[in-house]
């Protein structure tokens, strides 16, 4: 593949974010890898760095019901942002193969560090919201809240946990990337693509807030096309734009390897071709690629998720 872009592979080890019942997305990016040198070597041409979670991290038990892992979450995700940001400052352009999708948030942060005086805009392709918090969570997984995180938001009107002071400590390191992003976005600079499977308080923030979305309806009612130049228009006046693509977009008969499959996704031609338009798009200043669990399962989600990629890059 030849890019105008100076690629930088970065992969994200972790998946402290998920399930811990289906945890796995940690080895997603390395499959990833090892399938593109069997196949066309899309990405794998290109300078790669792996960030993981150190072992001085140690892992304990799950000690924080509503934040799981968030001490360690919290410090990965810091030591991220700071390399990220190493890895921008040099003039590379961020192409992300993360675990699971709490690291989303550790990504934007660099950018906006970066580009500290740019407007932002997220394009968030994805089932799931991920716009909870420690005090809206239903389950404790950190995956869920990347872009509360990324917002600097509590949704504190929708409070039913009531949070350990060590949870809310790391929380607040989170949402301001201790001190070095405040508000890293705002929700004007949202757009959901493809979001289906969200609990009240997320919805409802959506609706108070009028974050712009695109659910399964609205891109089955037109063409690709359409929905990519709705995304440009409303993007119109931002400088840089994010690219953040969980794989349960995609219908869960395609992507049976990720940790939270939902019904009624992308088919594999149109996120093939909505990741295409947005590669082409000059304002597009970084792209995630996440929750690929191979320990679910392996080749056809592998197939599948490639299969977007060769079309992203217009190989097939």
């Amino acid at each position: 593949m030849v890019s105008r872009r100076p690629i930088h592979i970065i992969q994200l080890i972790s998946d402290l974010g998920a399930n811990p019942a289906k945890q796995g997305a940690a080895f997603g990016p390395t499959a990833l890898i090892d399938f593109d040198k069997r196949h066309q070597n899309i990405l794998s041409s290109y300078p790669c760095t792996k960030i993981e979670v150190p072992e001085t991290f140690s892992r304990p038990a799950i000690l924080y019901p509503f934040a799981r892992y968030v001490d360690i979450i919290g410090r990965h995700q810091l030591n991220a942002r700071e390399q990220i940001s190493s890895i921008i400052e040099q003039g590379n352009f961020p192409f992300i193969l993360s675990g699971d999708h709490s690291n989303a948030a550790s990504a934007i942060a660099a950018i906006r560090n970066q580009n500290p005086d740019k407007k932002i805009g997220v394009i968030w392709i994805d089932a799931h919201a991920d716009l909870h918090t420690p005090y809206t969570t239903p389950s404790g997984n950190m995956h869920g809240m990347p872009v509360a995180i990324s917002l600097g938001i509590d949704n504190n009107i929708y409070n039913k946990n009531k949070p350990c002071d060590i949870e809310v400590a790391w929380w607040e390191k989170l949402k301001t990337q201790n001190g070095l992003a405040i508000n890293s976005v705002n929700s004007r600079d949202i757009a959901f693509v493809g979001i289906r499977d969200l609990e009240e308080e997320e919805w409802d923030y959506i609706h108070a807030e009028k974050i712009k979305y695109y659910s399964p309806a609205d891109i089955n009612g037109e063409s690709i096309e359409q929905l990519y130049q709705s995304i440009m228009e409303y993007f119109n006046d931002y400088d840089l734009l994010y690219v953040s693509f969980d794989i349960d977009s995609m219908d869960n008969a395609l992507v049976p390897g990720t940790g939270t499959p939902v019904v009624n996704g992308l088919t594999k031609e149109q996120a093939g071709e909505l990741l295409n338009s947005l590669w082409n798009t000059p304002k597009v200043c970084g792209v995630e690629i996440a929750e690929i669990n191979p320990k679910i399962e392996k080749e056809t989600t592998l197939k599948n998720v490639y299969g977007v990629l060769e079309k992203m890059f217009s190989l097939k």
